[in-house]
């Protein structure tokens, strides 16, 4: 039997825990999975559920930080820590690292909601933030399903399959960024 409500649960506690909400979106994402397991809901579905759910979150913190992100700065209190250097030191390095820290941010938990508001704060292209995010949307939610779906009762076993899955993709992303890192050096030398 399939329940709409789950998907439409999945889908809202998603974007919650995205924004904020004191649970990890990737364990969210798996309890997905689980319910897969258990037949409340289908695998693809629920792959495609928890992606949108993932992006919405993320869209609404980028969003977040793209319009109330300079007032913040700009506040007295903020004002000690968020001082014009360091702002221009940021403003530089999310230009010149900004893709990467959104890709790898993808896989931090607790660094993506930082990384996600700064480049709305700091303005970075909408489509370029998007599609940077889905890439590593695109590795991670499936995974994280598929794994959920697989465990189904030893699901707190899972935990370390995570933790190493992810550390396989975030080493993957890390050569990526290097390999076009050394790309970029190689044609400004050769320029």
């Amino acid at each position: 039997m399939f329940a709409p409500a789950s998907y439409l649960g999945l889908f809202v506690l998603v974007i919650l825990t995205g924004l904020g909400l004191p649970l990890p979106e990737d364990a969210v994402v798996l309890g997905g999975g689980y319910l897969v397991h258990t037949g409340q809901t289908r695998l693809y579905p629920t792959i495609a559920v928890a992606l949108l759910g993932v992006l919405a979150g993320d869209v609404l913190l980028y969003l977040a930080g793209r319009r109330f992100g300079p007032a913040v700065i700009r506040q007295r209190r903020f004002a000690r820590w968020l001082s014009p250097e360091r702002m221009e030191r940021a403003r530089r390095f999310f230009e010149r690292w900004g893709g990467g820290a959104v890709f790898v941010g993808r896989f931090v938990m607790g660094l993506r909601a930082a990384v996600f508001l700064t480049a709305g704060t700091l303005r970075m292209s909408f489509p370029r933030f998007f599609a940077i995010n889905l890439a590593g949307a695109l590795l991670s939610v499936p995974l994280l399903v598929w794994l959920g779906a697989q465990a189904g009762d030893r699901l707190a076993a899972v935990g370390d399959r995570i933790a190493h899955g992810k550390l396989i993709a975030l080493g993957a992303a890390i050569l990526v960024v290097a390999l076009l890192v050394l790309i970029a050096r190689r044609r400004r030398s050769a320029e």
